[in-house]
């Protein structure tokens, strides 16, 4: 784009000409006679031909500021040939910080330090773009320019961008020009380049004497009018408001500030980790020492949602709740995470946890992630039952917690009919072997009606068969694990197997009719680990029309098909052979975690899981995926 709409020698200023120049041609021919009045040009990039034209339509250009942020796919033909026809005054060069570099920049180098040298006898200012050198053109392009400079007879001033920390060789060249007034750096408000700049300089040099430093306009102070008061008034926020009204009022920004909203909820590994490393609960921890005010407002926030890391952690917070007892109302929700027990804090912890229950009541969540043992937190029988009292009405989770059958023998099993406090109750991971006495009632199936997600870990038939005696109406979620009794397995997925929708099963659910007792799940988990899954669990009467996605855990410790010992393969291999998905029209995908996808051509045409995925894919339309979810793709096969 080219502007040039100037039509008397007093407005006939500067033009901004950029892209090819072309735009610019047919307005300079309509103002042919004001070309010798133009002073000033700003050329951006793409010098082509058109370029060659305007430029020497107006020789008395002065003042020429150039752009050196060139691509190879530009042109510099047409500037090129035409630098020599003018004699600016002032010379004002722009680079990128990019620092092109290519065929197009390196031939306007020359030519304009040709034209330096030889030809622009008038030159009094250069502006420089380079004070740090970063790279080598850069460094290349900027001596070539010196160079030239500094054998310029009417050179007088020459001004940088900025200042550089120390002195480069290419000052000290153009410091030899004996014609050259002053080498300007521009300074920023910091100011210590130039202390740092003085330190390197020889006093007594030549250069030492030209350099000047130019700093920046001092900031105007921001005129702010304050309101008229008298001298002896203060000013108390707030201070027509009641304490109460104020109170609140700071608990809910310190409510914000301390996190409660993020730490409302059920936490993961992740989040623990989350929480150390952004220094979360220091961060808690701090504003309660702002003042005496944000002490009393802000320490129920911070026990409401306490993050406990460790056993001794654990040991402590609970030494401090049964010290201060009034603390323990605020707790809504105890987030622990405990990756081992060792020595006696097993007998500890479970001292810990009865004085957390009996110090709390109405907690929403008891929750730790005990993935990494896969045994939980231990508490006590007679614990349980404390908190089944104290805060069974509002709890939302409970997971990660093992309760121990340790009841005196003389006391009798407690009645299922406990888990009816348990209104509200969401999430529900049960780790005991501890026995039930039958509920009574008419309302003992209505226990648990909140219950969406149940993880039973070497749970008991007897509590297998209390919850087959629910309703369970929310119930979508489940995580079994441990090795109950087939009748006790059959009769809970009979009831509430039309219920799930989400399934994670150890060991395999074998001699039950899985599918036909859950018709409605849409993914299944597997995670035995050292048994593949029969065939004959894929087996069921009527078409299965919601499953999709189907994981396997087993032999995922032996991931390469190099690994796989003979056992291993002769049960994938029955399994590849005998499995029948044509019950299955919507599942996608099965993900095999012991799958590895050969990384060479010698291995894929031996590989158990690259033909298993040719087959699976062009006979039932199913994609097999490894450990990570990829999926195999078949090379193209050439006929002959």
């Amino acid at each position: 784009m080219a502007e040039s709409r100037h039509t008397s020698p007093v407005r006939s200023g500067c033009p901004m000409l950029q892209g090819t120049g072309t735009s610019a041609l047919p307005s300079l021919r309509i103002q042919q006679a004001t070309c010798n009045f133009r002073q000033e040009v700003a050329c951006g990039r793409g010098y082509g031909m058109p370029m060659e034209k305007i430029i020497k339509a107006c020789p008395n250009i002065k003042d020429l500021y150039l752009s050196l942020a060139l691509y190879s796919t530009d042109s510099v033909s047409g500037i090129c040939r035409s630098l020599s026809s003018i004699n600016p005054t002032r010379l004002i060069l722009y680079e990128s910080s990019d620092h092109l570099d290519n065929s197009n920049t390196r031939q306007l180098t020359e030519a304009l330090c040709a034209s330096i040298s030889s030809n622009w006898k008038a030159l009094v200012v250069f502006h420089n773009p380079y004070v740090e050198h970063t790279s080598k053109w850069v460094f290349n392009r900027w001596r070539a320019i010196i160079s030239a400079l500094s054998n310029s007879p009417s050179l007088r001033e020459v001004t940088c961008s900025s200042s550089p920390v120390m002195i480069s060789h290419t000052f000290e060249m153009l410091a030899k020009n004996p014609h050259l007034l002053v080498i300007r750096f521009k300074l920023n408000h910091d100011g210590r380049k130039k202390r740092y700049l003085e330190e390197s300089l020889d006093k007594t040099s030549r250069l030492a004497k030209l350099i000047q430093f130019d700093r920046p306009p001092a900031q105007r102070p921001v005129d702010i009018h304050f309101p008229v008061i008298s001298p002896d008034s203060s000013y108390i926020p707030m201070a027509s408001t009641s304490i109460e009204i104020r109170k609140k009022f700071w608990a809910q920004i310190l409510s914000f500030a301390m996190w409660s909203d993020w730490c409302d909820r059920d936490f993961v590994v992740a989040d623990s980790t989350l929480y150390m490393d952004s220094r979360i609960g220091l961060t808690r921890q701090n504003l309660l020492t702002i003042s005496k005010e944000f002490y009393k407002i802000g320490l129920p926030l911070l026990y409401a949602y306490p993050v406990v890391l460790g056993q001794r952690r654990l040991c402590l917070f609970a030494t401090q709740i049964a010290t201060n007892p009034a603390l323990g109302s605020h707790i809504r929700s105890i987030f622990f995470l405990v990756p081992y027990l060792n020595g006696d804090f097993p007998g500890r912890v479970e001292e810990s946890m009865a004085r957390i229950v009996a110090a709390t009541s109405n907690l929403t969540r008891l929750h730790e992630p005990c993935d990494a043992r896969g045994v939980g937190l231990p508490m006590r029988g007679a614990t349980f039952l404390k908190l089944v009292e104290t805060s069974g009405s509002s709890l939302l989770t409970l997971k990660g917690i093992k309760v121990l059958d340790d009841l005196d023998p003389p006391v009798d099993p407690p009645s299922f009919s406990i888990f009816d406090n348990f209104r509200r109750l969401r999430s529900l991971e049960w780790r005991s072997t501890m026995k039930f006495q039958d509920a009574e009632g008419s309302t003992s199936t209505s226990y648990l009606p909140s219950l969406e997600y149940l993880k039973l870990q070497d749970c008991s038939n007897n509590f297998l068969d209390q919850l087959s005696n629910l309703s369970l109406p929310s119930l979508a979620h489940l995580d079994s694990g441990g090795r109950n009794s087939r009748p006790s397995l059959q009769r809970f997925f009979s009831k509430h197997g039309s219920k799930l929708r989400d399934v994670v099963a150890n060991p395999h659910p074998e001699g039950i009719s899985f599918f036909d007792l859950c018709p409605n799940v849409t993914q299944l988990k597997l995670t035995a680990i050292n048994q593949a899954p029969p065939s004959t669990l894929f087996k069921c009467t009527t078409p299965h029309r919601y499953l999709t996605h189907v994981t396997v855990s087993a032999f995922e410790y032996a991931r390469s098909d190099a690994k796989m010992c003979s056992r291993q393969r002769d049960a994938w291999s029955a399994f590849f052979k005998d499995v029948d998905l044509t019950s299955f029209p919507a599942l996608k995908e099965i993900k095999f975690l012991a799958c590895e996808w050969p990384k060479d051509e010698r291995a894929i045409s031996k590989n158990l899981w690259v033909k298993s995925a040719d087959e699976f894919r062009n006979k039932w339309g199913v994609l097999l995926a490894d450990f990570e979810g990829r999926h195999w793709k078949s090379r193209l096969k050439g006929s002959r």
